[in-house]
C-alpha cells in the first residue's frame, strides 16, 4: 500500500524483452507472455518463479484520477464520437447525446429512439421491466447541451475483472453537466475491457494494469495525454498487446459494460440513477423514427435504457404487496443473494437477482431501503434468518441486517446515499458518500495527494474504504512473481497494430426488455467471483 510519508514510486524491475512461450504463445504474441506465480488468494498457480516485482501505486493517479489537469483533454463530443468510430460506425455525437437524454421525455420526443412512456401499465402509468419509472423528468431539458459537460473522473476498476480473466475489468469515465446544487446531471461511461487472449486468463490483462501503474509517476500533463490515448484514440503499446481504445461501442453493448446516469434535476427533488446499453440500430427502434435518406438507414448507435443491475425493486420485499414476480424474487434473494451478503467486507458485499426482479430506476424515494419493506415476523424474515443459520450457524446477523446490506450493496441509491452511514450488523457501518455522489463536480480544489490541489473531491467511502481495497488488489496482482518476463510499457517492443472494429451483438429486437434479457444470458456465462474477491454481480 502506498506510504504517503515517502516519495511515490512504481518499483517495477526493468526486464528484457525475452520470453516468448507463456500460455503457448509464439514470438508474435510476446507481449502477452506474463504469468503470475502467486494467486490473489495467496496460493501458488504452479509456476516455479520467485517474485521479482514490487509495485506501489498512487491510488489517486492509478485508480481514481480526478485532477482537472489530467482530465483536460476529454470532451463529451469526442467521447461519443469515439464510441462509434472506434468500432467502424457512423459518428453522430449530437444525435446520440440527445437521443439518450430524450429517454427522460414522453414520446414522440425527438423520434430518435425510446422514451420513458413507451410501455404503460393497466392504469396508464409508465413502466420499464414491469416496474414504475418517473416520466417525464426535467433531465430532458439537457437536449442540445453536449458542450456543457465536463470530465470529473477516470477510474480503473480492475477489481471487477472475473477471476477467470474472461474480461479485464472496467475503465470508467465520469462527466457532469450541472448548474447548481438543485440541478445536477452526471453520466458515467463504464467500459468493460475485453481480454485479447482469454486462454491466458487474468495474465493477459497485465498490460492494462501496467498502463495504469505507469501513471503514478507521471505529471498531470503527461497523464492527460496517456489517458486520452488509452480511452479515445488508442495507446500504441496497449494496441500492440491487443487492447483497443477503452471507449468503443462494443465495450458498452450486450455482455459488456454500460452507461449510467445519476441525476437530481427535477421538481420532484428526487435523485434517480438509470442504466443504458449501447446498440447498433440498423432500423427504427421507435415507432416514431423514420428513415429519411440512405445515410440514415446505415448502422447508428442508440442508447437503450435497461433495468438497473443488481437493484431489485424495493416493494418486492414486502410480501403483502401484490406482484406476480414477488414470490420468485424473494426466493431468489434468499438463495442467491444472502450468501453474498454474509461477508463483513463492504467492498465485496453483493446482490444477485434475476432480471425480472430488477427495478426500472434506482430512485431516492425510500423504496430501496429493503429493511423498511420487510414485514416484521413475516415469512421472508424467517426464510432469510434460516438461510443465514444454514450458511453460518454461529452468525448473529438477522434479516434486517441482511436487507440493510442489500440496500447498500445492491441499490445504486443505497451506496450513493440512502444506505450510507448505517448499521449493517456485526459492528459494520456502511461508509459515507459525498451526498448522493462519490465525485463532487462543484469542488475541484481538493488535495490531489502530491502537493497540487486541482482535484475534484471524492467521497469518504471512496477515499477510505474502496480505494485501499482496490489498491491492494492491483498491487497484489502486479507484484506477483512472473513465470516469464512481463513486458513493461516503458520497453521498446515493436510497433502498434490497428485494432479491428468489433461488431456489437446483433439483436432483432432492441427494446429495453429484449436487451435486458440478452444481457442476463451473457451474465450467466461469466464466472461469479472477481479478482477482488467479490461477485461479478456487484453493480457499484
Amino acid at each position: 500500500m502506498h506510504d504517503r510519508t515517502r516519495s511515490r514510486s512504481t518499483t517495477i524491475t526493468t526486464m528484457t524483452l525475452a520470453l516468448l512461450a507463456a500460455c503457448g504463445q509464439g514470438p508474435e504474441d510476446e507481449f502477452r507472455g506474463y504469468t503470475t506465480n502467486v494467486t490473489l488468494s495467496g496460493g501458488d498457480d504452479g509456476c516455479d518463479g520467485a517474485s521479482e516485482i514490487a509495485v506501489d501505486v498512487d491510488p489517486r493517479r492509478s485508480l481514481f484520477e480526478t485532477s482537472r489537469s489530467a482530465l483536460a483533454l476529454f470532451s463529451m463530443t469526442e467521447t461519443l464520437s469515439a464510441l462509434a468510430t472506434n468500432d467502424g460506425l457512423i459518428a453522430d455525437p449530437d444525435g446520440l447525446h440527445d437521443q439518450l437524454i430524450d429517454t427522460y421525455a414522453e414520446g414522440p420526443g425527438l423520434g430518435l429512439g425510446g422514451h420513458c412512456d413507451d410501455v404503460l401499465d393497466a392504469d396508464g402509468n409508465p413502466i420499464l421491466n414491469g416496474f414504475p419509472i418517473a416520466c417525464p423528468r426535467n433531465e430532458q431539458t439537457r437536449i442540445g447541451t453536449i458542450d456543457d459537460w465536463k470530465p470529473i473522473a477516470a477510474v480503473n476498476r480492475f477489481d471487477l475483472a472475473p477471476s477467470d480473466g474472461s474480461n479485464c475489468g472496467e475503465a470508467r469515465l465520469v462527466f457532469a453537466n450541472s448548474n447548481h446544487g438543485f440541478d445536477r446531471v452526471l453520466l458515467i461511461f463504464e467500459a468493460k475491457i475485453p481480454n485479447p487472449d482469454p486462454s491466458c486468463g487474468l495474465d493477459a490483462c497485465v498490460p492494462v494494469q501496467e498502463f495504469w501503474a505507469s501513471l503514478t509517476n507521471a505529471k498531470p500533463g503527461k497523464r492527460a495525454e496517456l489517458l486520452h490515448r488509452a480511452y479515445i484514440t488508442g495507446h500504441e503499446k496497449l494496441q500492440a498487446a491487443g487492447f483497443g481504445p477503452f471507449i468503443r461501442a462494443s465495450n458498452f453493448g450486450v455482455g459488456a459494460g454500460q452507461i449510467r446516469t445519476n441525476n437530481f434535476s427535477d421538481p420532484s427533488f428526487l435523485w434517480t440513477l438509470r442504466e443504458f446499453k449501447i446498440v447498433s440500430a440498423k432500423r427504427s427502434i421507435s415507432p416514431f423514427e423514420e428513415v429519411v435518406d440512405g445515410a440514415r438507414a446505415r448502422p447508428r448507435l442508440r442508447a437503450v435504457e435497461v433495468p438497473v443491475a443488481a437493484n431489485p425493486f424495493g416493494p418486492l420485499f414486502d410480501e403483502g404487496a401484490q406482484n406476480t414476480v414477488g414470490p420468485a424474487c424473494r426466493d431468489a434473494f434468499v438463495q442467491q443473494s444472502v450468501p453474498l451478503l454474509m461477508t463483513d467486507d463492504v467492498n465485496i458485499m453483493a446482490v444477485d437477482m434475476p432480471t425480472e426482479c430488477l427495478a426500472a430506476e434506482s430512485i431516492a424515494d425510500g423504496q430501496n431501503r429493503y429493511d423498511n419493506q420487510l414485514v416484521p415476523g413475516g415469512a421472508l424474515q424467517a426464510a432469510i434468518e434460516a438461510r443465514v443459520a444454514q450458511l453460518d450457524p454461529g452468525s448473529t446477523l438477522d434479516a434486517f441486517d441482511i436487507t440493510r446490506r442489500a440496500a447498500f450493496a445492491g441499490a445504486c441509491i443505497g451506496c450513493h446515499q440512502e444506505a450510507t452511514g448505517i448499521d449493517l450488523g456485526n459492528g459494520v457501518t456502511s461508509p459515507n458518500s459525498g451526498f448522493f455522489v462519490h465525485t463532487d463536480e462543484f469542488f475541484d480544489t481538493d488535495d490531489c495527494g502530491d502537493g497540487s490541489s486541482d482535484c475534484f473531491l471524492i467521497s469518504d467511502a471512496v477515499r477510505d474504504t474502496f480505494l485501499p481495497h482496490r489498491e491492494q488488489v492491483m498491487e497484489t496482482f502486479l507484484s506477483s512473481g512472473p513465470c516469464c518476463s512481463p513486458i513493461l510499457l516503458d520497453e521498446g517492443f515493436g510497433d502498434a497494430q490497428p485494432i479491428d472494429p468489433v461488431a456489437l451483438v446483433e439483436l432483432d429486437d432492441v427494446s429495453p426488455q429484449a436487451v435486458a434479457e440478452a444481457e442476463a444470458v451473457a451474465d450467466a456465462a461469466v464466472t461469479l467471483e472477481t479478482v477482488g474477491g467479490g461477485s461479478t454481480r456487484r453493480a457499484h
